[in-house]
């Protein structure tokens, strides 16, 4: 008998290949920007989404947490699918350390969409708080994998940049949303403006996320990386 674990997808362990390319890595002191693998990689994951740069991260959760300290306001909100994995398992780092207000929104396979969303966005007196960041999980880990697609990620992005508002994609398994609806991960990452992938999930490694957007963005994640202890 041939026994699955799918508790996680994390529970995967690298390929010999993988372990002899982490044996035979070239290193240095990535803190002064030295190491030429991280580097190479940076520059690859960059190329990969189509963002203008990336930042190499011990996991997808510091890649979901750095946008959020980023743009944290004591008196914005995030609106995201209400079984996000912002929200059930990065232990509410949202409120807790970047001190940002869910907004949790009810959406089928967690699929967030414009006519969903449009409400959220009516003109507000003072005292209620606005929402300034929009997140979207692509693969969904709650809603068994579902994927969105790609003219409804368009539509969506869209509605944001009408709105002055960032979106951004907690993208842990985005090579496989990639390949369920066959849109090349550029063409995805370009309805956002900043993408977190997984490198432990399907590609092989056994840590680390990347996350991606324009140069000043992530000009600002390497110091927030430092201050949360990850460089």
């Amino acid at each position: 008998m041939r026994v699955y674990d799918l508790r996680t997808d994390t529970i995967t362990k690298p390929s010999d290949e993988m372990r002899k390319a982490i044996y035979n890595a070239e290193c240095g002191d990535d803190v002064y920007m030295e190491d030429p693998t991280v580097n190479k990689l940076q520059d690859m994951a960059a190329e990969i989404t189509g963002k203008e740069k990336a930042i190499f991260l011990s996991s997808g959760t510091m890649g979901n947490l750095i946008p959020l300290l980023i743009l944290s306001s004591k008196t914005r909100q995030i609106l995201l699918e209400e079984e996000s994995h912002i929200i059930h398992y990065e232990l509410g780092g949202v409120a807790a350390l970047a001190g940002v207000l869910p907004l949790p929104v009810k959406a089928k396979r967690g699929i967030l969409t414009k006519s969903i969303i449009e409400d959220y966005f009516s003109p507000q007196p003072y005292y209620m708080s606005n929402v300034n960041i929009v997140e979207v999980e692509n693969s969904h880990n709650r809603h068994g994998g579902s994927v969105y697609p790609i003219e409804v990620l368009k539509e969506l992005y869209s509605f944001t940049k009408s709105k002055n508002v960032h979106m951004h994609m907690d993208g842990a398994r985005v090579f496989n949303a990639s390949i369920a609806s066959k849109a090349s991960v550029k063409e995805i990452a370009s309805n956002t403006d900043s993408i977190t992938f997984c490198l432990s999930k399907g590609l092989g490694a056994p840590m680390g996320a990347m996350l991606c957007g324009k140069k000043e963005f992530i000009d600002e994640a390497f110091k927030i990386r430092k201050l949360i202890g990850g460089g």
